[in-house]
């Protein structure tokens, strides 16, 4: 049974820093945990109303907290049943704007620049300048992957990988791309499959190039794809765990009204990371108009909770 790994992110004020987050575990429980979060959906009802579709966690507020918060607290506590069983596991990763630029943003502009010089032509011929975003800024989704992959994968181990989408890449689902690469000869294949190969491609220099950071074992992305949050409720508990970190920040910083202390402690309890989170909160700062940003440019720190 394969790997799967879904993620989201949080990005905060003016791009000061971000926060990642990713649920993985075996297809088989994912899948168990994705039915448990539809059934307290279809339990919920009368609180969440007729036309609910999705879990956005932005939408816990001071008004309804008393309401949808119980709906959150199943919702975590289904999470955290699964994870007591180690059939899954979470990461959840800061990143000052400095450390983005250096790892992200290095690699989105190593391929940026690859695809304007032309030199990566002969692996992708014919494609659109209009189209080179669409690649470059998929470095994002997968730097989780790149930098953890040793944590919850075995050597030669594959994986597929689930992003929350962004920007408008779901317009190239259904579309193809012709590549060619050393995984294939020349073919016209689905241009999120030509984001796997590249991604495999990237995975490969980073490994064998060994660079500091970057684990030096074996491992292939199998499937690529973004998903609409509106149909994925496993992308749906990354938006929750993001944005319950953020909220918890702001909680620890100071702010007291609104749905941050509840999210704070929601997230402390299903997720075991209380004495996490008042570590990471001493890299920001809340100003008097309730602004978060990060006050340490070299902030790169994670929270992972493994299987």
């Amino acid at each position: 049974m394969s790997m799967q790994i879904f993620s989201d992110e949080t990005i905060g004020y003016k791009k000061s820093f971000f926060i990642y987050s990713a649920i993985y575990g075996k297809k088989e429980n994912l899948n168990k945990l994705s039915q448990k979060i539809d059934s307290i959906a279809k339990a919920n009802k009368n609180i969440l109303g007729n036309g609910f579709i999705e879990f956005k966690a932005n939408k816990l507020n001071y008004h309804n907290i008393n309401s949808l918060g119980l709906v959150y607290e199943e919702f975590f506590k289904a999470f955290n049943e699964l994870f007591a069983t180690n059939n899954c596991g979470c990461i959840i990763s800061f990143y000052s704007k400095k450390k983005y630029d250096d790892n992200m943003g290095f690699l989105k502009k190593l391929i940026e620049k690859k695809l304007d010089s032309g030199e990566f032509n002969k692996f992708f011929p014919g494609i659109s300048k209009s189209d080179y975003p669409a690649i470059y800024n998929r470095i994002d989704h997968l730097m989780l992957y790149y930098k953890y992959r040793d944590r919850f994968l075995k050597d030669k181990e594959k994986i597929d990988f689930y992003p929350d989408s962004s920007g408008k890449i779901l317009r190239y689902k259904g579309t193809r791309i012709k590549i060619n690469s050393k995984e294939t000869l020349l073919i016209d294949t689905p241009f999120f499959n030509g984001i796997r190969i590249l991604g495999n491609s990237i995975c490969h220099w980073l490994q064998t190039a060994h660079l500091f950071g970057y684990p030096d074992q074996v491992n292939t992305i199998n499937h690529y794809e973004p998903l609409d949050s509106k149909k994925s409720r496993l992308i749906q508990i990354c938006d929750a765990i993001s944005n319950f970190t953020f909220s918890s920040i702001n909680y620890l910083k100071g702010q007291k009204s609104g749905s941050s202390e509840k999210k704070f402690y929601l997230l402390s309890k299903y997720l075991d990371c209380e004495e996490q989170l008042k570590s990471a909160s001493k890299n920001f700062n809340l100003d008097n108009i309730g602004n978060l940003s990060c006050i340490n440019d070299e902030l790169k720190a994670n929270i992972i909770i493994s299987l």
